[in-house]
């Protein structure tokens, strides 16, 4: 092994252990830097040697203690530091149950051969007391720190104050964080480096599980490197950030231009549709001055052809007047001839007799239908007077079989629709029925069961009282036979002292810490006990660092009444113990804090008199009668005797209550039985009651519908009658009437008179028809009139407008120049030759000023950009203001000078953190990272080159990984000189910006942590082989030596590397149950690996020893646990400063054989 001033590096010398574990007070020297070997059987302490040294070097961090026991287990379920310091042992438990003060420490020993000190101190009361820990750094040996304080008797540790006053309070560290940044920062290179080193510290203490679970090296090879840290990449991360903050406030910017000029193109669109909304409107104007010019000359036409067909109308009207004049004179000489009116007579009378006719054959289809509802009216009301039969039969059945149940009688309700079944007369049995009142049976239910209800109601509250006091007893005798004895009967007591077990607070009632004397009689026992009172008796001691635990407790939980009393106020009290105290208990065997917690509590020098006679007590400054309690506290046979009284009343009561509802269940079963009877009639009361109210009402109705519908019909055959008789009286008259005109020869006269007078009736139909259509004639000329004297007037005004409306479009748009060929070239390119197709586009761009119009108040009103600018549109002169007056357009002009002159000073901040995060600090760090990790191969390839592992020599190779290749090309070759690897590191870092800013704060961004740039191969050969990659199989082909042999080299490399390229000072690595399965040759190897790289070994091992031909110095340290669990070492010191570094597979000749102790 490299010594301490070839490698500028620090190792431990020394190592002591005051009360850890079973080390009760022991010093191992480790001479020369040499490796130490710690042997001895399964639980002789040899992980506890190794917990010690990690706990010094690491403070705790990154420490699971005696992992190797625990194998495969969770690691919450190892051992404590507070089962270190009380000694606990599996099969002894605590041996320091009241606690201890505990060192361990290490005297470590720099380039300059000077030694330093790296102590912990820890401390406890009890193995459930929370751990107070303290740190010692200070130059000097281990014989110079005063761990032990001889000033008291009998000598012990001293504890954390005490240490810091002895050696002075800069050596001191009552925080054990301090003492952690301290050594950090003197051993360590820093926070980052102390870390790393811990983790490795824990690493190599489980590597043999860690290593026998991996089968891939590159995954160990890449979990065993160490972290780059984060504080490199950080600044690279909050840069991008920054940066990427201000590019977003460019986008922010550019956003905020897009949306400007969003609403400066539809402020021009609006514009426009104005625009062409007023040169439209002229164009309508010239239209309809054609247009209406047109329609007045197309009138005038019309209304001379008018004119021409009223002249035609009135020849037609003359001739048809004239023709009908010539009819109604024949017709009058008709009407002479029948001067007496037969003619007139017999036409009547024809349309009477059709008219009855008519009629008398409805009303016999009226009578038809009146008949056929009167026949189902009778079939409805047989089918109800059934229904009420069958209603009545059920109703008589069921109360019949309910009123033996029920505690009232309803005999007369069940004696009327028994007569009703019976009787011969419907009528009269359905009034029986109707008379039927129900009110007076509900009132007897009622009374019935309002009585019963409550009855049932308080003989269940009975029940449950029972029930729950049964439970009660039972839960209060599980309580007692679970219990060992007696306990006081305060309120809150059992429950206050199970949550102070729950918060590990250790109470003991004053009670059982006290022990009679074997004289006091009974009597006397039961006197005392009353007189002291069981709230005294139940009062908690505790110890005084507990009480605001407990205060706490007491006042969150509300348990009034509790009394608490310290150790502290008890062993600061030197009360003299009065005689009546000591006649009544005995000393000896009662606790002493309860004896004092007593006597305090009961201050009084005289001894209690009582008068035996009469009950009375006379104490201090009072006398009363007795009670009479039999003591139940004091003493354990009492608590156990008083326990089984307890439960003996208990069972009385239990019994007692078990009586009182069985009597009350019996009394509820009758209950619930009337109550199921009482139920079953309401339920048929429910039932019967509506269902043969509503039958009845169903029958009355239909018999009233029955008697309106027989009046109907008696009447509808009167009528009939009439009319039959009319219709026969004047079919004889009209034939008398025929008889006499054919006698008088006037029989065809009628027809000539109807002949004629159809003329006339179509000839006034003609008349009508002409002066009707003249008069519409006439009414059209009127109308043609109006319209050409309003179109005259339109034509007037549309022209005056016309006129209005050019100046003004040249006035407002002067751009348009003349204003007719502006007109026409419009004309041509909307294709509009009508005003209707003038107004459509005029509706079509209002339309698209509308849209336009609403869309831009959305833009001004939105969310995002509204409260930066608070743009108001203004529609006279069309214009668009912010909150300041500006115009949109000079808005515009400043958004363009923002953008630009933001995007300059961006690109001075990309080439800042450019120039000094990545090219001065980020690549510096990388590529010494490449550099070191190669360095690292070429070193230890040269070293594997002289050692061989049996028939096997080994190579690693660090290649690598495809997708960092060009990455670690550029890193390594990059020059700020170098425009094109500048190039090429900044589309590295933009490609990977997202990810980069996404990583949590405390990561490192996975692309730049080297650990994953490249891929670990280890290569077996032997001699005269070139090697191949040794992989799963190639691996599993070997024996379980060959296999484990590269692992072990794996580690000790990045050991190498970790402390080679660091500022850690200490090269040390810790092995528990290490090297297992690996033969003597190989393993022989291993070691003069670690001391070709400069490693100092602490090795836990059951059988091996450090006296190997390979190794420089060594110390092997025998470890033997008695059966009084104290420890015992015995040193072994192996010295060869001139070893054969490859060494042969044994010794050329063998060492002489030497003494434990003796230094070689």
């Amino acid at each position: 092994m490299y010594n301490s001033a070839e490698l500028n590096r620090f190792y431990i010398r020394k190592i002591r252990l005051i009360n850890f574990h079973n080390f009760t007070d022991d010093l191992i020297e480790v001479r020369d830097g040499g490796h130490l070997f710690i042997l001895g059987d399964n639980g002789s302490g040899k992980t506890t040697l190794l917990d010690a040294v990690h706990y010094v070097l690491t403070g705790g961090e990154c420490l699971e203690l005696n992992s190797a026991a625990r194998v495969t287990g969770n690691k919450t379920g190892g051992r404590r530091i507070q089962d270190i310091i009380t000694r606990f042992n599996i099969d002894s438990g605590h041996k320091n149950p009241e606690g201890a003060v505990t060192y361990a420490a290490l005297e470590i020993i720099g380039h300059n051969g000077k030694p330093f000190v790296a102590a912990i101190g820890m401390y406890v009361n009890s193995p459930t007391d929370n751990l107070n820990r303290w740190g010692i750094l200070k130059s000097g040996s281990l014989e110079e720190i005063p761990f032990i304080n001889d000033e008291v008797e009998p000598p012990r540790p001293r504890i954390g104050i005490e240490m810091k006053k002895a050696i002075g309070p800069s050596y001191c560290f009552l925080q054990i964080q301090s003492y952690q940044k301290t050594l950090a920062d003197r051993f360590f290179g820093g926070w980052e480096q102390f870390l790393e080193f811990s983790r490795f510290l824990k690493i190599g203490k489980a590597y043999r599980e860690i290593a026998a679970q991996t089968t891939d090296y590159h995954q160990l090879f890449k979990s065993l490197l160490p972290s780059p840290g984060t504080e490199k990449f950080e600044p690279v991360s909050e840069s991008l950030k920054s940066l990427d903050a201000s590019k977003g406030k460019v986008d922010n910017l550019k956003n905020k231009f897009r949306y400007i000029e969003s609403l400066a193109d539809l402020l021009n669109s609006i514009k426009y549709s104005k625009k062409s909304i007023s040169v439209i409107d002229c164009l309508v104007s010239e239209f309809l001055i054609k247009e209406a010019t047109t329609s007045t000359d197309l009138k005038k036409r019309e209304r001379e052809k008018l004119a021409g067909y009223i002249e035609s109308i009135n020849k037609t009207l003359a001739d048809l007047q004239a023709e009908k004049t010539n009819l109604e004179n024949l017709r009058d000489d008709y009407k002479q001839k029948d001067s007496s009116g037969l003619l007139r007579q017999e036409q009547e009378l024809a349309v009477s007799i059709k008219s009855l006719s008519e009629n008398l054959s409805a009303q016999e289809s009226e009578m038809a239908l009146l008949r056929e509802t009167h026949n189902e009216l009778l079939s409805q009301i047989e089918k109800i007077s059934a229904l009420l039969v069958s209603e009545a039969k059920k109703g008589f059945r069921d109360f019949n079989e309910i009123s033996q149940d029920i505690p009232f009688s309803i005999g007369d309700l069940i004696s009327l629709l028994n007569n009703f079944l019976h009787s011969e007369n419907i009528s009269e049995a359905l009034n029986e029925l109707k008379a039927i009142d129900f009110e007076p049976i509900r009132d007897l239910f009622s009374n019935a069961w309002n009585p019963m209800a409550s009855e049932i109601i308080n003989n269940e509250k009975i029940k449950k009282a029972a029930e729950e006091k049964v439970t009660e007893c039972d839960k209060k005798i599980d309580n007692l036979l679970n219990s060992e004895e007696a306990v006081p009967k305060v309120d809150y007591f059992s429950e206050t002292l199970e949550e102070f077990r729950k918060s590990m607070i250790a109470a003991k009632p004053l009670y059982r810490g006290l022990e009679w004397n074997p004289g006091t009689s009974p009597e006397e026992m039961n006197f005392i006990e009353e007189i002291i009172g069981e709230e005294i008796l139940a009062s908690l001691i505790i110890a005084e660092a507990d009480l605001d635990k407990a205060l706490d407790i007491i006042i969150k939980e509300d348990y009034s009444g509790i009394r608490i009393i310290t150790d502290k106020k008890l062993n600061s009290s030197n009360i003299p113990v009065p005689q009546w105290i000591k006649k009544y208990f005995n000393l000896s065997k009662s606790d002493p804090a309860s004896v004092k917690a007593l006597i305090i509590e009961l201050q009084s020098e005289n001894e209690p008199e009582f008068d035996l006679s009469n009950d009375i007590l006379s104490f201090r400054s009072h006398r009363r009668r007795l009670i009479l309690r039999e003591a139940s506290l004091i003493g354990e046979k009492n608590r156990k005797l008083e326990l089984k009284r307890q439960i003996a009343e208990m069972k009385s009561e239990r019994q007692n209550w078990m009586e009182s509802l069985s009597e009350t269940e019996k009394t509820l079963s009758k209950l619930y039985l009337r109550k199921s009877s009482l139920e079953k009639f309401a339920a048929l009361m429910r039932s019967f009651a509506p269902a043969l109210k509503n039958k009845l009402k169903e029958y009355e109705d239909l018999n009233r519908e029955l008697h309106y519908q027989n009046e109907k019909v008696a009447s509808k055959e009167e009528l009939m009658k009439q009319n039959a008789d009319k219709l026969k009286a004047d079919q004889l008259r009209i034939t008398e009437i025929k008889n006499i005109i054919s006698k008088e020869g006037i029989s065809d006269l009628q027809e000539k008179i109807n002949e004629v007078t159809g003329k006339i009736t179509l000839l006034d139909k003609s008349i009508t028809e002409n002066i009707s259509l003249r008069g519409k004639t006439e009414q059209k000329i009127e109308d043609v009139d109006e319209f050409i004297s309003g179109n005259g007037e339109k034509i007037a005004k549309i022209s005056a407008e016309f006129e209005s409306k050019t100046n003004e479009l040249k006035n407002k748009y002067s751009e348009i120049g003349n204003v007719s060929e502006y007109l026409n070239e419009l004309k041509s390119l909307h294709k509009a030759n009508s005003s209707g197709k003038c107004l459509a586009l005029c509706d079509k761009f209002k339309q698209d000023s509308l849209v336009q119009r609403t869309e831009l108040d959305s833009k001004i009103r939105d969310m995002t950009y509204s409260a930066d600018f608070s743009f108001t549109y203004y529609d006279e002169g069309c214009m668009l203001l912010d909150r300041t007056g500006r115009q949109i357009s000079e808005i515009i002009k400043q958004y363009e000078l923002d953008i630009r002159e933001t995007e300059e000073i961006i690109n001075d901040d990309t080439k800042k953190l450019f120039t000094k995060i990545i090219m001065d600090d980020l690549v510096k760090f990388l590529k010494e990272r490449i550099s070191h990790i190669e360095q690292m191969e070429r070193e230890i390839n040269l070293i594997l080159e002289k050692r061989m592992f049996g028939p096997n020599s080994y190579t690693m190779k660090i290649k690598p990984v495809e997708s960092y290749k060009g990455f670690i090309r550029t890193i390594k070759n990059f020059s700020p000189f170098n425009e094109e690897t500048k190039k090429e590191l900044l589309n590295f870092i933009e490609d990977f910006k997202a990810d980069i800013m996404a990583t949590e704060f405390g990561e490192i961004p996975e692309m730049l942590d080297y650990r994953n740039w490249f891929g670990f191969e280890m290569l077996v050969k032997t001699r005269g082989s070139e090697g191949q990659v040794l992989n799963k199989h190639i691996k599993n082909i070997g024996s379980g030596g060959e296999q484990a042999v590269p692992n072990y080299l794996l580690i000790l490399t990045i050991a190498h590397f970790i402390y080679q390229g660091s500022n850690i000072k200490l090269p040390v690595l810790l092995f528990d149950e290490a090297f297992y399965g690996i033969d003597s040759s190989r393993r022989n190897q291993l070691m003069g690996f670690a001391g070709d790289i400069g490693l100092q070994l602490f090795i836990s091992t059951p059988d091996q020893d450090g006296v190997k031909e390979e190794v420089m110095y060594s110390t092997s340290l025998f470890i033997k646990k008695d059966k009084n669990y104290n420890i015992l070492i015995q040193p072994l010191y192996w010295s060869n400063p001139d070893r054969n570094k490859q060494g042969t597979l044994g010794f050329e000749s063998e060492p002489e054989s030497i003494q434990l102790g003796e230094v070689r």
